[in-house]
């Protein structure tokens, strides 16, 4: 919901991060070298990373399908990402989210698609702010007309504004709250699932 292209691939909505964001944010995950917190800035269309051979970056692509990470530029000042990524284990990312977040409260928002990975996305975006630039691009009533279909955190806001919110049945309890139907997970064709109550 970061960037959003029309179907000319023209950017039609875009927010970035501050550079002083990205200097915390490497700070942070410097600072939790013991914690193995490894660093992924999205751009656009590509993924940078200071250890992109990391076993926990490499699956981005290898398991999420992700663009295939590259090294960090030399000069982080050449880099505007959409959103950064924090890698590492569930525990210790949930231990150190709230220290990161008061780090960042000037600066970014926090949020979190899965347990080993933190989201610093630009300060109050969201993946409901880019589906609402696309409804508004296509003339589009989010509230009346959009189906959206969810199964992390960062798709809570967007569940509530849509006309129909889908969690899936893997999605979190504050997700399934935030839904108006509960379909079956997603190795299970919930979206298929949510696909067809729409077009009914």
């Amino acid at each position: 919901g970061l960037v959003v292209y029309d179907d000319n691939d023209s950017i039609i909505f875009e927010r970035t991060l501050s550079k002083e964001t990205v200097q915390i944010v490497q700070s942070i995950c410097k600072g939790h070298e013991a914690s193995n917190f490894f660093l992924v800035a999205y751009c656009r269309d590509c993924l940078f990373s200071p250890t992109p051979e990391a076993s926990r970056v490499a699956e981005l692509a290898t398991f999420y399908k992700e663009p295939k990470p590259i090294m960090w530029p030399s000069n982080s000042q050449t880099i505007s990402p959409n959103k950064l990524l924090i890698l590492g284990e569930p525990q210790s990312l949930l231990d150190a989210r709230p220290r990161i977040e008061q780090s960042l409260e000037s600066y970014a928002s926090i949020t979190s698609a899965m347990s080993n990975m933190l989201e610093v996305l630009p300060l109050g975006a969201s993946k409901r702010l880019g589906v609402q630039a696309l409804c508004n691009h296509l003339g589009t009533c989010e509230h009346t007309q959009l189906l959206a279909i969810g199964d992390g955190e960062n798709d809570i806001d967007m569940l509530r504004h849509a006309a129909i919110g889908v969690a899936l049945e893997n999605a979190s309890p504050s997700v399934k709250r935030a839904a108006d139907i509960i379909v079956n997970d997603n190795d299970s064709a919930g979206a298929a699932r949510a696909l067809g109550i729409a077009s009914a």
